[in-house]
């Protein structure tokens, strides 16, 4: 695992965006976990996060847009392509810190989410964003441990990947 030397570190959040037709900006607090969880709004919203060390050094502020889309009973998910990119951005560094089963249950709650969102996207999403995150998974069980729990997630992750045969494609078939 990576230590910095100016433990601890701290971590910004904030987004902004138009909504009902208004610009806004939040930020939140300094603090020590380095995520957040929120209620985001629907629209296009820009997601800025930066760190800050215990000697004051100050990253700059870090930016992505995700696209919020509401569903019925009021609950707003990021939208099926928005989920690749925060696959991209979640998955490969955790791949690349070594932490094989961290990426196994981020890829799980990133797959229940797509499928809740299944119905109401073009299949083609569907199976690009499963066939990049099977390369993950195959380059995860190439680095992990394989202890009987770290078999039990991947399982489980491998059910998500597969369970509907329209999202399935040659490459999360093979391996």
């Amino acid at each position: 695992n990576w230590v910095h030397a100016d433990m601890p570190l701290v971590y910004q959040f904030g987004y902004s965006g138009t909504f009902d037709g208004e610009f806004r900006d939040f930020s939140f607090d300094w603090n020590l976990s380095p995520s957040v969880r929120m209620m985001l709004p629907a629209g296009e919203v820009t997601m800025r996060a930066r760190v800050r060390s215990s000697v004051g050094a100050t990253s700059a502020w870090m930016y992505d847009v995700v696209n919020v889309v509401p569903v019925a009973q009021g609950r707003r998910t990021i939208s099926v392509g928005g989920l690749g990119i925060i696959a991209q951005d979640v998955l490969v560094p955790e791949l690349n810190r070594g932490q094989p089963g961290v990426v196994n249950r981020q890829m799980s709650t990133l797959l229940v989410e797509a499928e809740q969102q299944s119905a109401s996207v073009d299949a083609s999403q569907m199976i690009d964003l499963k066939e990049n995150m099977a390369h993950v998974l195959a380059d995860a069980v190439d680095i992990a441990v394989l202890d009987e729990g770290y078999v039990c997630e991947t399982l489980g992750v491998i059910e998500l990947l597969t369970s509907r045969p329209e999202h399935q494609t040659p490459f999360s078939v093979a391996d």
